[in-house]
């Protein structure tokens, strides 16, 4: 047993070693009597050999790599387009808009078959009537929030991987519980590790069905009023809901709870106080009456039809580009239009960085097999597998941005050629001078190459 001892303590073992000496040790623990060390109970390993994840590094470097891409490469061309579509639609709407005064917001006709932007106070009375509860109550305005939660047992996954000789990848699973506050039902009977102690500390029960609750989300009126202009509901789901609306009286197993109802878990016994799995809370949100002052930009229909979403002119490319927005507060025209063209700018780079990580995405997944490969290495194959992948991840970047830029080139030709001609030229430029280079380091392998085999034949000669 001292020898055992001995063997376990002893410092930087090579792995090929240390799996054999691991085996000796297991036996000899058995010859002895002792019993195997066991881990943690919240604790499970999944084991992919090298083969498996050889075979799902080549499926995606035919599969999911060319998907990634090309996904990347559409999104990359529909969002410079929609960016240059919706530029164009901002410049020639405000170019005719017909601003209303504050003060005219009486008649529906004001600036009637035009563009208009006007600001005026929203009528909550030309809203809908909104059910909170069955029964008990409901609220009239243009929309109604509802924020669903239950006191749940939660399970939360740490993950650990590790790579071996031959490829092999070890995942250590550690699982803990813990009981939260929870918008959405939970299904306790598919968690893994239900008797271990953390299960039984921290929880000790499971969830109960999600039933007797309103249903969670967002209702909106299909027709309102903002002072004598009816709008429709492409402007009615701009409307702010971010007021806690609790003045209706509860079902008979609910309370108040502040601005909240709260239902209290009727299948456990509560001794003492705090929340317990099962108890749930209910938030209802509504218009905040002291901002009921909105600015809305769209065409005019006159009192019957109201605003609506105002239609530029189409142009090669460009054709059924709507321009209508409603935001909360006093706006003037040129206020509202630097709003809207920040949030396609800010739409514009949001979209390009995704078809960026998608494309990149793509082809580092190219090289996954030569990274299984690699760590199939002897001794230092964890290693090298991680170089691998950190080289092929830094690769990967030139010819995504690379991408990316001549889609955008592409679109740019098409919508505003004075910009995407010479993008196209400069993207062209610089894959020509890598190709070149590209060209030269071959000619020059072979030329050294080609001195090498001279020298050993004239060695040879003489």
């Amino acid at each position: 047993h001292a020898t055992v001892h001995a063997v376990r303590t002893s410092p930087r073992r090579p792995r090929a070693a240390a799996a054999v000496m691991d085996r000796i040790e297991k036996g000899l623990g058995a010859l002895f009597g002792a019993s195997p060390s066991e881990g943690p109970d919240n604790e499970e390993e999944e084991t992919e050999s090298g083969v498996e994840r050889l075979c799902g590094g080549i499926i995606g470097c035919l599969v999911i790599a060319p998907l990634a891409i090309l996904v990347g490469s559409f999104l990359a061309g529909i969002n410079e387009k929609n960016y240059l579509c919706t530029s164009r639609a901002i410049n020639e709407g405000f170019a005719k808009v017909v601003e209303i005064p504050r003060g005219r917001c009486g008649s529906a006709e004001e600036g009637a078959g035009s563009l208009v932007l006007l600001t005026c106070d929203l009528n909550l009375s030309s809203g809908t009537d909104f059910e909170l509860w069955p029964e008990s109550g409901s609220y009239r305005g243009t929309g109604l929030r509802t924020m669903v939660e239950m006191f749940q047992c939660t399970e939360n996954v740490k993950a650990a991987s590790s790579t071996s000789a031959g490829g092999k990848k070890t995942t250590k699973k550690t699982y803990t519980y813990a009981k939260e506050w929870a918008p959405k039902p939970i299904l306790s009977s598919a968690f893994k590790k239900k008797d271990s102690e953390s299960f039984k500390q921290n929880c000790g029960r499971e969830n109960p069905p999600w039933t007797g609750l309103p249903k969670a989300g967002v209702r909106r009126a299909s027709s309102a009023s903002l002072g004598a202009f009816k709008i429709g509901r492409d402007f009615v789901k701009s409307i702010e809901l971010s007021k806690p609306y609790a003045d209706v009286e509860p079902p008979g197993n609910w309370t108040r709870d502040g601005q909240r109802y709260k239902r209290t878990a009727w299948s456990e016994t509560r001794n003492g106080t705090g929340d317990r799995i099962g108890d749930a809370r209910v938030t209802f949100f509504v218009e905040d009456p002291q901002r009921l002052t909105y600015t809305a930009l769209g065409l005019n229909m006159g009192a019957e039809f109201g605003l609506r979403p105002w239609t530029a002119g189409g142009s090669w490319g460009c054709s059924g580009f709507t321009l209508a927005a409603m935001h909360a507060g006093m706006f003037t025209a040129v206020e509202l239009r630097q709003s809207l063209e920040s949030s396609n700018s800010s739409m514009l780079w949001f979209l390009r960085i995704a078809a960026f990580a998608l494309i990149w995405f793509g082809l580092s997944r190219c090289a996954v097999p030569c990274q299984v490969v690699a760590e199939c290495c002897p001794f230092v194959g964890e290693y090298a597998g991680a170089v691998v992948e950190a080289v092929a991840c830094a690769v990967a970047c030139c010819p995504a941005l690379a991408c990316c830029f001549g889609v955008a080139s592409v679109v740019y030709i098409a919508l505003r050629p004075q910009l995407g001609i010479p993008m196209l030229l400069f993207f062209l430029g610089t894959a020509g001078a890598f190709a070149y280079w590209k060209h030269k380091q071959i000619e020059a392998k072979r030329a050294a190459k080609a001195k090498d085999e001279s020298v050993v034949e004239l060695a040879s000669m003489s």
